[in-house]
């Protein structure tokens, strides 16, 4: 044989080395494996670079965040300023409850005095009896 002769062993070897087998096949995608693909009307639908530039930047999001966290520290300052002033506010309406209560039972000591003093109960109790 030449040099340059191929031998049929050779073009088998070159055969089972380069082409595919059915085992090989299988790994494929079939038609229905690709129904499942973007069309180019679903790609269409995409957004494009222009649809993009108005999507917030990273930078966007940190400056919207920090705002939100000062704006919410505010608030946070508030709500303590509004429950001390509630409390000062609980703490005066008690003390004043409780002179009230004090106050309405001195009277009533003092009105007893009084209804003994002009013999009030003892005309009540005449007339309860009766």
């Amino acid at each position: 044989m030449l040099d340059n002769e191929v031998t049929n062993n050779e073009i088998m070897e070159f055969l089972k080395e380069t082409v595919a087998t059915k085992e090989d096949l299988k790994a494929f995608a079939t038609k229905d494996d690709l129904k499942s693909f973007a069309t180019k009307e679903d790609l269409k639908a995409f957004a494009t670079k222009e649809d993009l530039k108005a999507f917030a930047t990273k930078e966007d999001l940190y400056r919207a965040k920090d705002e939100i966290l000062a704006r919410l520290a505010e608030f946070q300052f508030e709500l303590e300023e509004i429950k001390k002033r509630l409390e000062k506010i609980e703490k005066t309406l008690k003390e004043d409850t409780d002179a009230l209560v004090m106050e309405v039972e001195q009277l009533k000591e003092r009105v007893a005095v009084l209804e003994v003093h002009l013999g009030i109960q003892k005309m009540a109790a005449v007339s309860n009896n009766l």
